[in-house]
């Protein structure tokens, strides 16, 4: 009776069935991270009347009565209607509150954005360096990182915010993903809390995140006097003090803090609204969130440091704290007030404030500052030239920054001021400046070459890190490393070993470039010229006057001061290379997973790379480095870059595709490009323009880099790109049978020819993998070039360079131009295009020819399948005088047919076989097909596809062919 499939089956035979409606009650309880004291009643009800044939097997089987419950928990109401992924978009939207745009550069680390980036009074204070202590909050900022991490893995993570389909998690889960993302060494446990309340008009929940950090450690002092007394009406032999205190040896001093940041963050459901769920859930920030850090520090150091041009002795005792307690700063909003981050302008509660975006909340953030330092200081120059006692008393600080008169108390006492020529200054204290060089040349090694260098970190497409073991990147051996110790022990033995030549034809200075240029380019060969120096005379604080450069002539015109000089090096070489270890071609692409070798293949690898190192010394500010600067920023030279060309030509190799598919390769070109670029710009890192009618245009001093560059990263803009391509004219690709006794079977088993068409010389296979990274808008990497570094790259690279640099300017791969551009800037790092596909099927032609043509013979259709198929095809041909009626658009063109099985299906349903009829003729639509293929095909075999592009993350498009 209930066996549709049996020939005596009756549907009218019997009937049964059953209607249900009724009301039910339940209890519910709400486990963490809300919580009920006992069970709650709920009441429920069938919502539509439950019909169900009994005698309908699969009915029964998979039908379920809809059943609403109306659940209104104290506290928690409508919460239902708020989901996980409402709350992690907010979590997201609150860091943008925390840290800034990650899109344009903000970071914790360069805290330029967001609360981090708050300013006050012009002066950004999270970056304002603390008197004395000469340390930012920024400094201790790297702790917030830990946040950042934790919300961008759990967006990462977040499936239902992009798909609404997707399961959904529950707010449990994110409690436990919380805690655990944000644990870490330091902070201890954080607090999360949520908070649920409902009432007659809305329902909330609130997320409170809480996270605390104390750190006491040993700090480097930078004491900043210029700062400190600057627009003060100074007697004349004082201000040669008032200059940056730089340590080289000491100075270190006990720093006590914490750090405690608060987000808090909620989402509001209003029952009275507009239809759609969305549109009544409104998320806002909590005027709880904020962030408060504390200093303390009793410093009493003596240490030799750099006052300017002059080394120095300094001993110093202070006091940095708020009268007994620590100093603090505290950054945050109206903590009475909670801000939805709406459009509506018509949200209207009390205790609550509408702001347009996250952005806007900047406006609405309050800035507390208490504290107070006092601080003695007595400085001896070098040599005995003069020495000066000062005593400095700040007793607020909120008046230093807001540049009020009387801010700063300082009495002082000045002796014996004697400044002597900037040669002299030179041989006074050979060790500091030597310090200084070797400071910097570590500091351009660890930002390059260095472990955590770009170089080292940049795996190049198809070759990985080849190009860092050429340049041995992350040992001790690269050329940064043995330049560096060849110029530190070159300026440590002249500086200390120099007597001035009574004739006076050269200096110090000549000589030390002389040395340098034999050691550096004669001995190991890393110059692409003459180090040279080059002499300037001030005019005033405008400008400068060069004179004589050595090599040329390094004699003055009687009555010249010379007040700096500046060396410059040009490091560099240009490293073919024909012997690489053997490269393992991979490409990252989930589309096309392509894995090959290449052992012991003529290869030729074109390494070039310059560093070019200016540097000098000033009578006033000492050290300096220069930067090259230009007003027009595209025209600017990097003062580092590596370029990179390889090309591997192959007569054939062996590769495998989608793991199981052996690929044999004929006629390989293989190139790829490398363009690596570090410019130190000095107006990117202290985060204002630099002033081209001064002596220090381009110049940054040591001073600068310690006192008055937020974040030193800044310095250094880094863009790197990376392009690797591949063409093959033939493929051959088989199935790979590993399983022992079954290589017999192998040669029936039909294989893929690629590029065959010999005729229209087609490619088998182009390939291009594309690879970007700068850092020019921030300390954040992003993976694509700004549009800027992208100009200055391409107008770096000559149009006679070879074919893997071109790569980087444009997806022209070994001359050919491919289908599918990479575009870096959206997201896309590889396309491979395979082109004149076919499948070889001649050794199985001759056995399933026959058999096919037993059952479909076109055009003919006389065989077994045609003379059942055909006259029924006739039932599925286009009625074009009905198409015509029933499918026109709003234009002339039709967007429809309509056929007699569409007719017979609208007027007696789907039951009469109508479906049965369509799956008949599918099948003999696909067997004729096959026939034709089987027919036509030659010795170059079916042809499946004229082309098909792959991208990552992409539909795989192909064209032609039965495909």
């Amino acid at each position: 009776m209930l066996n549709t499939s049996d020939e005596f089956y009756d549907p009218d035979f019997a009937k049964a069935s059953i209607s249900l409606s009724g009301l039910f009650v339940a209890a519910v309880e709400a486990r963490e991270p809300f919580a009920l004291d006992l069970p709650w009643s709920v009441n429920g009800y069938f919502e539509d009347p439950f019909e169900l044939d009994l005698l309908n097997i699969s009915a029964v089987s998979l039908r379920r009565p809809n059943i609403q419950f109306d659940i209104d928990l104290p506290s928690i109401g409508d919460i239902k209607n708020l989901s996980y992924g409402d709350m992690i978009k907010l979590l997201q939207q609150a860091l943008i509150f925390l840290v800034g745009d990650q899109d344009s550069g903000d970071s914790v680390e360069s805290c330029s954005g967001g609360l981090l980036g708050k300013e006050i009074f012009g002066l950004n204070i999270f970056t304002y360096k603390l008197p004395i202590l000469g340390l930012s909050v920024c400094d201790f900022a790297g702790f917030l990182q830990i946040v950042v991490d934790a919300i961008d893995q759990l967006v990462n993570d977040c499936s239902e915010c992009e798909d609404p389909d997707a399961p959904k998690s529950t707010f449990t889960l994110l409690e436990t993903k919380l805690r655990t993302l944000l644990q870490d060494t330091v902070g201890g446990t954080p607090s999360v809390d949520f908070i649920p309340s409902s009432d007659e008009i809305r329902s909330s929940l609130e997320l409170d995140l809480t996270l605390q950090w104390t750190f006491q450690e040993a700090r480097e002092l930078n004491v900043d006097l210029a700062s400190i007394l600057e627009g003060m009406d100074l007697d004349e032999d004082i201000q040669h003090f008032a200059k940056g205190i730089i340590a080289v040896e000491g100075g270190a001093t006990e720093i006590s803090g914490s750090l405690s940041f608060t987000i808090g963050i909620g989402l509001e459901y209003k029952r009275a609204g507009t239809e759609s769920l969305q549109e009544n859930i409104v998320p806002y920030i909590k005027g709880i969130s904020g962030l408060a850090v504390t200093f303390s520090a009793d410093a009493n150091a003596m240490f030799q440091a750099m006052l300017g041009a002059i080394s120095s002795t300094i001993d110093l005792s202070a006091t940095i704290d708020y009268y007994g307690e620590p100093l603090s700063i505290t950054i945050g909003l109206n903590p009475d007030t909670n801000y939805y981050i709406s459009s509506n302008r018509s949200l209207t509660r009390n205790g609550f404030q509408r702001v347009q975006n996250v952005g806007a909340l900047g406006d609405e953030m309050e800035v507390a500052i208490s504290g107070r330092v006092e601080a003695k200081i007595d400085a001896s120059l070098f040599g005995d030239l003069g020495k000066a006692s000062l005593t400095i008393q700040i007793s607020d600080i909120n008046n230093l920054i807001q540049g009020k008169s009387g801010a700063v108390a300082i009495y002082y006492e000045v002796s014996r001021i004697q400044i002597p020529s900037l040669l002299d200054i030179l041989l006074l204290d050979p060790f500091s400046i030597v310090s200084t060089v070797d400071m910097l040349f570590k500091t351009v090694n660890d930002m390059t070459l260095g472990r955590n260098g770009i170089v080292t970190n940049f795996p190049v497409p198809i070759i990985g890190n080849t190009i860092a073991r050429e340049f041995r990147a992350g040992s001790s051996d690269n050329f940064l490393e043995v330049a560096r110790r060849t110029v530190k022990g070159t300026l440590d033995q002249i500086l200390n070993t120099y007597e001035i030549e009574d004739d006076g034809s050269s200096t110090v200075a000549d000589l030390i470039a002389e040395v340098l240029t034999d050691f550096l380019g004669n001995d190991l060969g890393i110059l692409l010229g003459n180090v040279t120096v080059t002499y300037f005379e001030h005019n005033g604080t405008e400008s400068l006057i060069p004179h004589n450069s050595y090599p040329s002539s390094s004699i003055f015109s009687d009555g010249v001061e010379i007040e700096s000089l500046m060396f410059e090096i040009p490091f560099g070489q240009t490293i073919y290379s024909t012997t690489l270890p053997p490269l393992q071609f991979e490409f990252d692409n989930d589309k096309f997973p392509l894995q090959m070798s290449l052992l012991d293949e003529d290869s030729e690898l074109n390494l070039q790379w310059s560093f070019t190192l200016a540097f000098g010394f000033d009578t006033n500010d000492g050290f300096f480095l220069y930067t090259y600067p230009h007003e027009d920023p595209e025209q600017e030279e990097s003062e580092f870059f590596i370029r990179a060309d390889l090309n591997v030509p192959v007569n054939s190799l062996d590769a495998k595709l989608l793991y199981f598919l052996n690929l044999n390769l004929t006629d390989i070109d293989v190139a790829v490009g490398t363009g690596i670029f570090l410019n130190i710009d000095k107006a990117h890192g202290m985060r204002k323009a630099d002033n081209s009618n001064s002596v220090q245009y381009g110049r940054l001093s040591l001073d600068d880099i310690r006192n008055r560059v937020p974040v030193k990263k800044d310095l250094f803009v880094i863009c790197a790109a990376a392009a690797g391509g591949i063409t093959v004219d033939d493929i051959i690709a088989e199935m790979d049978i590993p399983i022992p006794g079954l290589e017999s079977v192998a040669p029936w088993i039909p294989k893929l020819n690629i590029g065959g068409d010999s005729e229209n010389q087609t490619t088998a296979l182009q390939a291009i993998i594309k690879k970007e990274i700068s850092t020019r808008r921030g300390s954040r990497r992003s993976l694509a070039l700004q549009p800027l570094d992208r100009r200055r790259l391409e107008a770096s690279i000559p149009t006679t360079a070879h074919r893997g640099l071109r790569m980087l300017c444009s997806n022209q791969v070994l001359n050919l131009e491919i289908d599918c551009p990479v575009d870096t800037s959206e997201g896309e790092f590889a396309c491979v295009k395979l082109s004149d596909i076919r499948l070889d099927i001649n050794k199985i032609q001759e056995l399933v020819e026959p058999i096919i043509a037993k059952l479909v013979n076109p055009p003919d259709d006389d065989a077994i399948f045609d003379t059942i198929a055909k006259p029924v095809s006739y039932l599925d041909m286009n009625l074009e005088g009905l198409s015509l009626i029933f499918s026109k658009g709003d234009g002339d063109e039709v967007e429809g047919e309509v056929t007699i099985l569409d007719i017979a299906e609208i007027f007696v349903g789907g039951s009469t076989g109508i479906s049965t009829v369509r799956v008949i003729l599918s099948l003999w639509r696909a067997m004729r097909t096959l026939a034709t293929l089987f027919s036509e095909s030659n010795d170059e075999g079916i042809l499946v596809a004229e082309s098909c592009i792959f991208k990552p993350k992409e539909d795989i498009e192909c064209e032609g062919g039965a495909l």
